[in-house]
């Protein structure tokens, strides 16, 4: 599960208002690549410091990419460190975290579409199909 969350490119999005360019998102850091501007890539720190930048709808696209990779990069560190944690967390509870970083990174994805902004969302169903199969995984656990 580590995998999934870290390693996956979260979107790739295209547009074409001021400049024209394509960029791909990965959990903690983008890639950006301009025709006019070249290639810029942008950690979650530096989205973050310009959050009010831009208005309404890319805070929210930001603000939504900003919890859903904290919530990932917790659950992977929880992954890979759970021998050495005394608590436990139970399967479907990280099934209904994968479903809502996919709901977020959807949000996050879907914010700023317009005719000058296009994104295709990858995470959302990566996160929605291994959060569905950790969720069935827990149910078919308690039956038996």
């Amino acid at each position: 599960m580590p995998f999934i969350c870290l390693a996956i490119p979260w979107e790739v999005y295209f547009y074409s208002a001021y400049s024209q360019g394509w960029g791909i998102k990965f959990s903690v850091f983008y890639a950006n690549f301009d025709i006019i501007y070249g290639t810029i890539f942008v950690s979650i720190i530096k989205q973050m410091t310009l959050l009010s930048m831009g208005g309404f709808l890319p805070s929210i696209r930001t603000l939504g990419w900003v919890i859903a990779s904290f919530i990932c990069i917790g659950l992977a560190a929880y992954e890979l460190l759970k021998d050495n944690i005394e608590k436990e967390i139970d399967t479907k509870t990280a099934g209904y975290i994968l479903i809502t970083c996919g709901i977020l990174s959807l949000i996050s994805s879907l914010a700023v579409w317009n005719s000058s902004f296009k994104t295709l969302p990858i995470a959302p169903l990566f996160f929605g199909a291994f959060g569905y199969i950790l969720l069935q995984a827990a149910g078919n656990d308690t039956i038996d």
